[in-house]
């Protein structure tokens, strides 16, 4: 199992390493290097627009670095083939009936040849990346046991500790990508984006306050470090959910109620105050900006 999770934590950094190996200008970025011109041509010349830094250039990796993106689905390959060892050798058993899990995997197969059928063979694999995970889940039911999940915070933490050391080096001299008035220079870590960093955050930290005996404090201090300098709303808004359920858990049962019913105004209290928090006063347009693609598909989907 430390195998295993040794593999997790270097396929959760490797993912986006070469985005911020050039967001820090470690590696030189050829896209940001012509923006640079673009903004000096636009200085020089007032005629001209501001140009646009366009993210698609930092986000395309190159050549042998693929190896750093392929090393997830190598993660679930390797989850994957264990849990079929494990289930193989009645080390562990199905708590699922066994139809719901052959029709699962029946209708997980058919859905791949469809698509094989429909828009070929790398069309399908791309597609199998996400139901990778599903399979994963299914046949992981192990993971859960004794005390996997406190290892698995324990090394979850671990990647938080590091993306810290990659974090003040990338606040201090990266590339301001994604930026706000109060925070500067959002941080993204190996994640690609602030909030998906901040979420991460959230998530190892609850896991390891719940399952593990690593300091409640320093996990706090952790967790809201990471919300602060990624600027992320959806982070803020799960650090504030945490905390309040962390303080009903741990009251005295005559206090459960009160601490329930105020958790619940403060929470109601910094999702009306995200705009000046988090200083992005387009927040609640970025949100639905993640919501209305799914709108659409759903309202422009060719009905069966």
């Amino acid at each position: 199992m430390h195998m295993l999770f040794t593999l997790l934590v270097l396929a959760i950094l490797a993912n986006g390493l070469y985005f911020w190996l050039q967001k820090s200008q470690v590696l030189p970025s050829s896209t940001y290097q012509a923006y640079l011109q673009d903004v000096q041509q636009a200085t020089e010349n007032p005629a001209l627009d501001h140009p646009k830094l366009e993210l698609d250039g930092l986000y395309s990796v190159p050549g042998l670095w693929i190896a750093t993106k392929l090393l997830k689905d190598i993660f679930i390959f390797a989850f994957a083939i264990t849990s079929i060892l494990l289930f193989r050798n009645s080390y562990v058993h199905f708590s699922a009936p066994a139809l719901l899990i052959a029709f699962l995997l029946t209708s997980i197969a058919f859905a791949f040849f469809q698509s094989v059928y429909l828009y070929g063979l790398w069309v399908a694999v791309a597609g199998a990346r996400p139901i990778a995970y599903l399979v994963a889940g299914l046949l992981g039911m192990w993971a859960t046991r004794d005390g996997s999940f406190e290892l698995l915070s324990r090394y979850l933490v671990a990647v938080l500790v590091i993306e810290l050391i990659l974090a003040l080096y990338e606040y201090a001299f990266g590339i301001p990508l994604f930026y706000t008035a109060r925070t500067g220079n959002r941080i993204t870590g190996s994640f690609s984006f602030p909030t998906s960093l901040g979420v991460f955050a959230i998530t190892a930290c609850t896991l390891a306050f719940s399952f593990s005996n690593i300091n409640k404090f320093l996990l706090l201090a952790l967790a809201t470090f990471f919300v602060y300098l990624t600027g992320s709303a959806t982070a803020l808004v799960l650090l504030a959910v945490a905390m309040a359920m962390w303080a009903v858990h741990s009251a005295p049962t005559s206090w459960k109620v009160p601490i329930r019913m105020g958790s619940y105004g403060m929470i109601a209290l910094i999702l009306l105050s995200l705009p000046k928090l988090v200083e992005r006063y387009d927040v609640f347009e970025a949100l639905w900006g993640r919501i209305e693609p799914a709108v659409d598909y759903i309202e422009h989907s060719p009905s069966y």
